[in-house]
């Protein structure tokens, strides 16, 4: 008679033949490039944002220079 594999010898099996699956790296989604620009275009309205604010913030500055205003 043959011993029968217990379940902890069939789930060794299974790690052994499909190990290095669970430490591959997944595949990219497409929607991980949709992300990304997402993020670039979010980034650079910020950039633009930064830029608006430090225009009237030197706008502000001289109008209350000229104004007498410390």
């Amino acid at each position: 008679m043959e011993p029968t594999p217990t379940l902890f010898d069939r789930w060794q099996n299974k790690l052994f033949e499909n190990g290095a699956a669970a430490f591959a790296k997944p595949p990219r989604s497409p929607s991980a490039g949709n992300t990304e620009r997402t993020l670039q275009r979010l980034e650079h309205k910020l950039h633009q944002r930064d830029e608006a604010l430090a225009d009237l913030m030197q706008e502000h500055v001289a109008l209350k220079e000229r104004l007498g205003e410390s």
